[in-house]
């Protein structure tokens, strides 16, 4: 019992240290073809309409939205589409978004990047493709975070990663070394009120290190 639980364990933690791409798509078959070309390298969200993708957003520490640009109720047009992109540049530090466009919609995926999108794809998606710009996507987002960080009061250099805490069982996500000598805990409640106020998304099980 106790191996199922440490294996339990290291599964969860695993499944923190990945970062997190929102799939959206009506489609059902879409969505469950792109869970699984990433589901080994990041951890995948799932919504099939406009409203609960932005709730996700709202709620969860989304790293890459992969959306559809023709969602319900408005399939006629890019509308839909087009509001998930600035709801998630919006985000502080703003998401990344690949948009999904029909062979013969082009100019609707360019149209999105002149938007804010990061890329986008021509169906039918091909895996290598899909995986390589979703990584892409995904560093580049680790570098906007990493920039929001930097952009904090006494902050010298970050460093954004995944490393385990043996400690505390948290997840790591950000080690901050710091220009002048300041308690920890009082610079990470700092650190915290200053991404709040940016609409930065800190959940629970991130812990920060921070160096003197």
């Amino acid at each position: 019992m106790g191996k199922e639980n440490q294996s339990s364990q290291t599964q969860s933690r695993e499944t923190q240290l990945k970062q997190t791409i929102l799939v959206v798509d009506d489609n059902e078959a879409v969505r469950r073809s792109l869970f699984w070309t990433l589901n080994s390298d990041f951890r995948v969200l799932e919504s099939a309409s406009r409203e609960d993708a932005v709730k996700l957003l709202e709620h969860e520490k989304i790293d890459v939205v992969i959306s559809d640009l023709h969602l319900p109720p408005h399939l006629d047009d890019i509308s839909e589409g087009l509001a998930i992109i600035e709801a998630a540049r919006n985000s502080r530090p703003p998401v990344q978004v690949i948009v999904i466009t029909a062979s013969e919609s082009k100019r609707a995926g360019l149209e999105a990047v002149k938007r804010g999108a990061y890329g986008f794809f021509e169906k039918p998606l091909d895996a290598a493709e899909v995986v390589h710009i979703v990584t892409q996507a995904s560093r580049m987002r680790r570098l906007e975070v990493e920039n929001a960080l930097l952009a904090l009061d006494n902050v010298e250099d970050v460093a954004i990663h995944g490393a385990p805490n043996p400690f505390t069982g948290q997840i790591v996500v950000a080690t901050v070394k710091l220009r002048q000598a300041e308690d920890p805990a009082q610079f990470k409640a700092r650190m915290r009120l200053f991404c709040v106020g940016r609409k930065a998304e800190l959940p629970g099980r991130v812990s920060f290190a921070v160096v003197n």
